[in-house]
Formats: C-alpha cells, structure tokens, sequence
C-alpha cells in the first residue's frame, strides 16, 4: 500500500511495517496479560493514563513551535501520520 500510492520505496515501507505490526503484538499481549493480572487494573490504567498526560502537557508547552522557531523531533512524524487523517 506504501509502495503503491505513495512512492515509497518497497524496502523502506517494508522496514516502517514490520516495527508497527511487532509493536502491535506486544501491545496485545501486555495488555491482555495486565488486563487478566490485575483485578482493578482499570484504577492503575486511568492511573497511568493521567500521569502520563500530566508528563506530557509541560513537554508539549515546552517545545511548541513560537518557543523554538521550528519543527521539534517529533513534529514531522506526527504531520505525515496525521496527513491520511480526516476527509479528502
């Protein structure tokens, strides 16, 4: 599909799929092995999800784009990820 419509180079859409489709397993199982490990593990997942969001709310003011003048590390992945986002 990468090689496809977007022109990307069949090794390198090959090299961007595998890490996603492992990434994706391993979510799979460590959710399922928490999810059957715990008995509340919604508490220590709206837990973890809240400290989480609070880690992140101070990164993102830190490093927005008035402040530095330009794309931080990880702005150019989220842009090309969000570009399939929404309607056409």
């Amino acid at each position: 599909m990468l090689h496809t419509v977007k022109g990307i180079d069949l090794p390198l859409a090959a090299t961007a799929l595998t890490p996603y489709m492992l990434g994706s397993t391993a979510g799979v199982l460590v959710g399922g092995w928490f999810a059957d490990s715990f008995k509340r593990h919604i508490l220590l997942f709206v837990t973890g999800l809240t400290a989480l969001s609070a880690l992140l709310i101070p990164r993102v003011n830190w490093l927005s784009l008035r402040d530095r003048g330009g794309d931080t590390a990880g702005q150019p992945v989220l842009r090309r990820f969000s570009a399939g986002v929404g309607p056409r």
